[in-house]
């Protein structure tokens, strides 16, 4: 079988490039051993155009996300599902200190036009220093959505349900060879597998592992995400997402019950202490970053058909079409 390119990984990335290419009319094989839980499936998706920790607007913010919208609306829509929640996210301040630093940027035009300084409260939250609410905001249920990639990735192209082997991959002058298909260009899309893909190891993926889980509480009515250091996002009937720790000693997706009790306070300090909750499940994955968090594309020094993309980050929803389209305006395919 031949394609045009190879993709090693259908998280964010992947999917997205997958969605991409097929858009510009080239073939695909995806290589992807569907692991229940990696970073992109249990991430909570959210975008918001603020960097709430030091109150300021990413380049382009716009732009990018005017593009993501467009293009998961675009996915929603040829795949039959919904994954897209538009809706303000109420973020809690946590000082005298984070209230005022906010204040003093509501004469930019972007905070003045984009963030509501007197949001309607959220009567379950605890928050003695206020709070302010950000429009332009929301989550992808990422779960859903690569779910449905994945199907529609085996219906209109190549999918391998295994884990990469780099030892049955074989370079010619002209394409890859990989047991039966014969690609023109490889792209990794792996996260932190980047670290052990023997073409590209010394590239330094930073692993941070985070931990998230789900409670019930069929008192709490939130009509919003609630984000004070760590986010709750309501998914319905009394059930909730949260997350998330940030790990960076080691790699291990061992699941820890002390950051699962970190979490179960942090929720707990959030919330009215009446409300009684639940723990349904908990997970862990590692995340891919990289020393300066930005997401990078880069080609391979020797062999100028072999890519990767990588250090998404947790505004990878967002900056992950963005990317992408940079990454196929440039490279020639």
């Amino acid at each position: 079988m031949k394609v045009d390119c190879l993709i090693i990984g259908q998280g964010i990335a992947g999917s997205v490039l997958a969605w991409q290419l097929h858009k510009r009319g080239y073939t695909l094989a995806m290589v992807d051993e569907n692991t229940a839980f990696t970073s992109s499936k249990i991430a909570a998706g959210m975008f918001n155009p603020i960097n709430t920790k030091r109150f300021t607007v990413a380049e382009n913010a716009l732009q990018q996300f005017a593009l993501a919208l467009n293009e998961y609306a675009e996915m929603e829509q040829q795949l039959g599902l919904s994954f897209v929640h538009q809706n303000p996210i109420y973020h809690v301040f946590g000082s005298v200190k984070e209230a005022n630093d906010y204040s003093t940027k509501l004469e930019h035009p972007f905070f003045a036009q984009y963030t509501n300084p007197n949001p309607t409260i959220e009567p379950s939250v605890v928050s003695p220093y206020g709070a302010f609410e950000t429009q332009l905001s929301g989550w992808i249920d990422l779960p859903t959505m690569l779910s449905g990639i994945r199907s529609w990735l085996e219906q209109t192209h190549i999918v391998l349900t295994e884990k990469m082997n780099f030892e049955d991959l074989v370079a010619t002058p002209t394409e890859w060879v990989y047991k039966d298909i014969r690609a023109a260009n490889i792209i990794s899309c792996e996260g932190i597998g980047l670290n052990q893909n023997p073409y590209f190891n010394s590239t330094s993926i930073i692993p941070c592992r985070g931990e998230v889980i789900t409670f019930s509480a069929p008192t709490l009515a939130l009509k919003r995400v609630v984000k004070k250091g760590i986010y709750i996002v309501p998914l319905g009937n009394g059930l909730f997402k949260c997350g998330s720790t940030y790990k960076w000693e080691n790699g291990s997706t061992e699941l820890h019950p002390a950051d699962v009790t970190e979490l179960l306070n942090k929720v707990k300090s959030l919330i009215e202490t009446e409300i009684d909750i639940t723990l349904h499940n908990a997970a862990c994955a590692i995340r891919p970053t990289t020393i300066n968090r930005q997401a990078f594309w880069l080609q391979h020094i020797q062999y100028k058909n072999m890519y990767a993309i990588n250090g998404l980050g947790t505004k990878g929803v967002v900056n992950g079409p963005t990317i992408i389209r940079q990454f196929l305006d440039t490279v020639p395919l």
